[in-house]
């Protein structure tokens, strides 16, 4: 996952260059490249996100 304050203005940029590289070191079929429409905040929010289930959530056993 990259996040960029300003990926609207890098990615036309940066993005075939990433494409290129992932499609030739990863199966495509198992890898979708796509921007999110989510903001600039979410890639904090999926972070907290993680740090809230694998550090306070009971473990299953």
């Amino acid at each position: 996952m990259l996040e960029a304050p300003h990926w609207d203005v890098l990615a036309p940029h940066v993005l075939a260059r990433i494409e290129e590289r992932v499609r030739r070191d990863a199966p495509p079929e198992q890898v979708a490249i796509e921007s999110s429409q989510l903001g600039d905040g979410v890639g904090a929010l999926g972070a907290a996100a993680l740090f809230l289930q694998r550090e306070l959530s009971p473990a299953v056993r």
